[in-house]
């Protein structure tokens, strides 16, 4: 009963603080421009909590704690990615705020109405599977705590009360909160593991189960993805733009990368833990609440907040990342011609995106699966048209080089077929359609 009313305060404190410290209009559902970037004045402290925690989630803790019990530290592949990919975002810190538009799309799609579009719905459907897979990752928390209440009820109610201050208050909201998850996973989570590994590791008499082998190379090349995806992803393309100077937006990005790294690191510690003391997992989605379990005993309670906290620091960024995609990208030309207010525009983005997330997290109970083909689609589209942007291909030829790769995605996916190296494999073929189309052309 305790661990479910501690829980619950957790949940119900969100909306609280998510207005405290009000800048500008209370309501950001007001306007898109206000939604999106708050009042542009963030500290260099929120731009690093704010980019921590939007990619320290349901993957960064449970998964990576059962990737850390299978295959060791050689899954660290993932928070060096990230830490390098942030690094390439402060080099491209000034051209970013200097750029004209909010998304990465408006910065893609020059003039084109009919690429804006294609890049738009990729990027909607990207988000929407990144905050699916955050849904799927608060079921599986919580619903030890709750065995009598259904799944689908689990899931919504958090879904519900993230949605529903986000589409109040927008970048502020998000950010509110991303300073009290960093805090709370610093206190509850990064040093409590810490000081379990410092006391426990050496004094343990326990024969480790097997040596951990390396993980598959398939794997770690997914894994390594965020390379590719965070230096152009809304998270941190938004955050450099809401910073109020440059020097903020880049000592933001460097701690908030030194953040990730941290958690990232405990995270698969603790699944190096667990398989170096002998313990026996059955599904390995439950490495860390089993470690929560048998370290901290009566106090484990405290682990799941953090990791709760966690999860949802994540899915509202990617909720916001959304909503912004659906408003900005999707819904911006309805809104530019005056067919809906930026009021409209929100909510109906917002109801839609979270109907169609709560949809995809009930059918697909994969948090890994689900993040791994958001950022496959991610990268196969967005970076070759980056790259097709800087060589000067034409807007025609980006469409049509868009669409086939979109075709063929979604057929591999409906037929069941990986091919070699699934995740160069998309984004390879893409680029090679981009120069091909290019040199026929000339």
């Amino acid at each position: 009963m305790l661990a479910q009313i501690i829980i619950i305060c957790v949940l119900a404190s969100l909306p609280i603080v998510a207005f405290i410290g009000k800048r500008g209009p209370l309501k950001a559902s007001q306007s898109v421009d206000y939604f999106t970037l708050g009042n542009r004045k963030f500290k260099s402290f929120q731009i690093a909590a704010g980019i921590s925690m939007a990619f320290v989630g349901g993957a960064a803790t449970l998964n990576m704690a059962s990737l850390g019990y299978q295959y060791g530290w050689s899954v660290a592949v993932d928070p060096l990615a990230v830490f390098v990919a942030l690094v390439i975002a402060v080099a491209l810190a000034k051209k970013v705020r200097n750029g004209k538009g909010i998304t990465i799309t408006d910065a893609l799609s020059s003039s084109s109405p009919t690429l804006r579009a294609l890049l738009g719905m990729t990027s909607l459907i990207v988000y929407q599977l990144l905050t699916a897979a955050q849904f799927v990752a608060v079921g599986k928390l919580l619903a030890p705590y709750f065995p009598n209440i259904p799944v689908v009820v689990i899931i919504v109610i958090p879904a519900l009360v993230v949605f529903l201050y986000t589409y109040l208050r927008g970048f502020n909201a998000v950010t509110s909160t991303d300073v009290l998850q960093l805090i709370i996973m610093l206190v509850l989570y990064a040093i409590p593991c810490i000081w379990i590994f410092s006391t426990k590791s050496s004094t343990s008499t326990v024969s480790p189960i097997t040596e951990a082998p390396i993980a598959p190379f398939s794997l770690l090349i997914y894994l390594a993805l965020p390379l590719l995806f965070v230096p152009v992803s809304h998270d941190t393309n938004i955050r450099v733009k809401a910073a109020a100077s440059l020097f903020h937006a880049r000592s933001g990005l460097i701690i908030g990368g030194l953040q990730y790294v941290l958690f990232l690191a405990v995270s698969i510690g603790v699944g190096v833990f667990m398989r170096h003391t002998g313990q026996a997992v059955d599904v390995s989605e439950k490495v860390l609440p089993l470690f929560f379990q048998t370290q901290l005993g009566r106090f484990s309670i405290l682990g799941t907040v953090s990791v709760l906290a966690a999860i949802v620091s994540t899915l509202d960024s990617f909720a916001f990342d959304t909503i912004v995609s659906a408003s900005n990208d999707v819904l911006g030309p309805a809104r530019a011609k005056g067919f809906l207010s930026d009021r409209k525009t929100l909510a109906i983005a917002t109801f839609a995106i979270l109907s169609a997330a709560l949809l995809i997290a009930l059918a697909f109970q994969q948090i890994l699966g689900l993040i791994l083909a958001a950022l496959l689609l991610y990268v196969s589209i967005f970076i070759p048209v980056a790259i097709g942007r800087l060589i000067r291909v034409s807007d025609s030829q980006l469409v049509l080089t868009t669409s086939v790769t979109g075709v063929i995605i979604v057929g591999c996916k409906i037929a069941a077929y990986t091919p070699p190296l699934e995740p160069i494999a998309f984004l390879a073929f893409h680029l090679i359609l981009i120069l091909t189309i290019r040199a026929v052309r000339k």
